[in-house]
């Protein structure tokens, strides 16, 4: 409970800084998504070290520029030059330079599933990505196509998911 309130006060001064800006900047993107890693109650299939693949060396950055571990597990981060490198991760970041390759993605992940993070908000709505942010009303806000995250693997706690816009269906 104690994370939780912690991440909703985190959202809530994302949310104070963006007044009149559309998009949640990268580095409040990298914090999000190690905290969101976090609440996985599946983060054992991660293995340790927790190796995150990223499309664009911006997050690269961000995220070594953390500093912190995953629940008592170090994180590398590694540049993907393909989407084929896809397969050899677990949790992969998307940011905008990929976006004519959605459709492909969707097909690698069909055969090699991972927890998908987007910059991009219609690639989650369009059922290939896990989790995404987004700015509603100047507010933050962390999108979560359920069914997606489910077939990636992920099992999120119940009180992750009440903080977030769930889309998608679960079967």
């Amino acid at each position: 409970m104690k994370r939780i309130l912690i991440t909703l006060i985190f959202i809530f001064i994302i949310s104070l800084s963006l007044s009149g800006s559309k998009q949640i900047s990268i580095e409040t993107q990298s914090k999000l998504l190690v905290k969101i890693i976090t609440y996985d109650k599946a983060i054992d299939r991660y293995g340790e070290p927790i190796i995150i693949g990223v499309s664009s060396f911006k997050m690269k950055k961000a995220l070594n520029m953390l500093h912190i571990k995953i629940k008592g597990k170090k994180f590398i981060v590694k540049k993907m030059n393909s989407t084929e490198d896809i397969k050899k991760y677990k949790v992969v970041y998307i940011d905008y330079n990929w976006q004519d390759k959605y459709e492909k993605i969707g097909k690698i992940i069909k055969k090699h599933p991972c927890l998908i993070f987007c910059n991009d908000s219609d690639l989650v709505e369009a059922g290939v990505g896990a989790v995404s942010f987004k700015t509603i009303k100047d507010r933050a806000k962390i999108i979560v196509n359920l069914g997606n995250a489910k077939s990636q693997g992920a099992r999120f706690v119940p009180a992750f998911l009440r903080i977030t816009i769930i889309i998608g269906r679960v079967n």
